[in-house]
């Protein structure tokens, strides 16, 4: 289905999106197209990586806040300004699990950041959290080695120097004098809930470095 004209710039994301995440090798793919000046992708995924894969595929960060029907999760990205709307069959429960798994859960732009634990940047580093937020109760981040300074928002470090994952080799740097400000961070326990709550926190503020 294509509702824009040849050449418009939804038609060229929507291309670039179907080399890059091929139909029979990218997680769940069910349909991927260009409508007006939209790109819309419909997957079907069972586990947490499905839907982080497909987070990653749409941008790093999201232009509205997820929402949920059921155990169907809908967000909105962008690329080359062009709007992206990601529809995921199935992806709740595995979010949701993730939220319970975590020691101390944090949502942002429909990820689970454990905060117990330091989380590794895409080149490698570490980010730790340092047990303080800013203003609207968003986590403060230090790099490991940097001795507490500089502390960076956890959604403008994943901006910059994202996406973050789990540290696979645990050393529980991220555990201690921070707890209580953590579960103050993650209020709640339908990480749905939680992230609306924190967009409305975040509306209309540019993450900043």
């Amino acid at each position: 289905m294509t509702g824009s004209r040849p050449g418009s710039g939804a038609e060229a994301v929507a291309e670039k999106l179907r080399q890059e995440h091929p139909y029979g090798t990218a997680p769940g793919l069910m349909s991927l197209f260009h409508e007006g000046d939209r790109v819309l992708i419909t997957v079907r995924v069972s586990a947490l990586d499905d839907w982080y894969y497909w987070l990653d595929a749409i941008g790093p960060q999201l232009t509205r806040e997820v929402q949920r029907i059921g155990v169907t999760l809908a967000a909105t990205g962008s690329m080359g300004g062009v709007p992206v709307d990601l529809l995921a069959y199935g992806a709740y429960d595995p979010l949701e699990a993730a939220w319970r798994a975590a020691g101390l859960p944090y949502l942002l732009w429909g990820r689970v950041y454990d905060l117990s634990e330091p989380l590794r940047d895409r080149a490698g580093g570490h980010w730790t959290y340092t047990g303080g937020t800013a203003e609207g109760e968003v986590p403060l981040l230090t790099a490991s080695g940097g001795g507490g300074a500089d502390a960076r928002t956890l959604p403008v470090v994943v901006c910059h120097a994202g996406p973050l994952g789990a540290n696979a080799n645990r050393n529980g740097n991220g555990n201690g004098d921070g707890a209580d400000g953590a579960r103050a961070a993650a209020r709640g326990n339908d990480p749905a809930g939680a992230e609306a709550a924190a967009r409305r926190r975040e509306a209309g503020r540019q993450p900043q470095p």
